[in-house]
């Protein structure tokens, strides 16, 4: 009985735990990102907040955004416009909510590697 209360008590903790890192990545992410939405013309929206716009007026950084982009969204993907602060990304018809779901899945992804990177390099700097 013991045993099978401390599976049920260990799972609960993982999922907690679970679940407090995502807060996490997700209050990390929204210092970068404003939102991640589709507009009235089912375009994927991503926009960045005020303090990032000048990255994305940088010609390399436009370049490697949409490489990014066509080797996540593939086939589905048709257009990407750059304004000041946002990025939009025109996809295949009916494929503009699972492409939406894609690239916001992506974009958590990609902070945690870099924060599992930066962490990994703060860590050999107190070596």
């Amino acid at each position: 009985m013991l045993d099978c209360l401390s599976h049920i008590w260990f799972n609960i903790w993982v999922k907690l735990y679970y679940i407090s890192e995502r807060m996490i990545i997700m209050d990390t992410l929204n210092q970068f990102i404003k939102y991640v939405k589709l507009d009235e013309e089912k375009r994927i929206l991503i926009s960045v907040q005020n303090q990032y716009e000048s990255f994305l007026q940088d010609k390399n950084t436009r370049s490697m955004l949409k490489q990014s982009v066509q080797n996540i969204l593939k086939e589905d993907f048709e257009l990407m416009e750059v304004g000041k602060n946002v990025c939009r990304l025109t996809v295949k018809e009916g494929t503009e909510d699972k492409n939406l779901e894609l690239v916001k899945t992506e974009l958590v992804k990609g902070l945690e590697v870099a924060m599992t990177f930066l962490s990994q390099m703060g860590n050999m700097d107190g070596m």
